[in-house]
């Protein structure tokens, strides 16, 4: 059971490309935190996280949505408060990386479709979000970003360009409605563990590549990333609005 600032109680949250890794151990923290928690995701995959939320004695509903579609995103954020008469709290996750590649040789189709979701997406959720949260008296928004330029990584140009679009939108959006009672920040994460490597000396390379650096012993986990997100939702962290919260290593 959480305590004191970290007590979520009566509230709801949505969050946004959560039927696998980090949007799925979100959603589970803000359930276990007693947050109603809407599981919006492009896949089925957002139906097993709801039954995972179900299973702890949540209270979970899965919204099958595209973001990078507006009538899709108009019809989430309406149905979130139909249904539970508020929006509190939004993650927006979704996002879609595709394959790596160098720059060179990724065509216009990579390029748009990880635009498309990233940018497009996550332009119309907080769009939504901060049109109700406005009207509401105020809320919490966090959106997954990249690293800052100077840890771009290789073949991973469209999507670390759609990540740094994020954070400008997540700046702009912070000093926009600061006014409201909103607050708007960033995550911006390095490589996950997606806790399917094993022991094997290429998965060994692999897992040393995952952990990146020398600050932390091992490699960053879903449900760690998961707790940075529930402290950015939480009044302990009242201070902190149009701010890049960088988990590297």
């Amino acid at each position: 059971m959480s305590t004191g600032y970290l007590i979520f109680e009566e509230t709801v949250a949505l969050i946004t490309g959560s039927g696998t890794a980090l949007g799925r151990a979100t959603a589970l923290a803000f359930a276990k935190r007693g947050v109603s928690v809407v599981v919006a995701d492009v896949s089925e995959h957002g139906a097993e996280t709801v039954e995972m939320i179900n299973s702890y004695g949540g209270q979970g509903l899965f919204i099958e949505t595209d973001v990078s579609v507006a009538e899709n995103v108009e019809r989430l954020i309406a149905t979130v408060v139909d249904t539970y008469g508020g929006l509190h709290h939004a993650f927006n996750n979704a996002a879609n990386v595709l394959p790596m590649l160098p720059l060179s040789k990724a065509d216009e189709f990579i390029h748009g479709r990880v635009m498309t979701a990233a940018v497009r997406g996550a332009t119309l959720c907080l769009q939504q979000q901060l049109h109700y949260m406005a009207k509401a008296g105020g809320g919490n928004i966090v959106n997954a970003a990249s690293l800052p330029q100077e840890f771009a990584e290789a073949d991973m140009t469209p999507y670390l360009a759609a990540r740094q679009a994020v954070i400008s939108m997540t700046k702009a959006a912070a000093t926009e409605n600061a006014r409201f009672g909103i607050r708007v920040n960033a995550l911006a994460r390095g490589r996950v563990d997606p806790g399917k490597l094993h022991r094997g000396s290429a998965d060994q390379q692999i897992r040393q590549m995952v952990l990146g650096g020398p600050l932390i012993d091992h490699p960053r986990h879903s449900n760690e990333l998961a707790a940075t997100v529930i402290y950015l939702c939480s009044p302990i962290s009242s201070f902190a609005n149009g701010q890049v919260f960088t988990i590297s290593h």
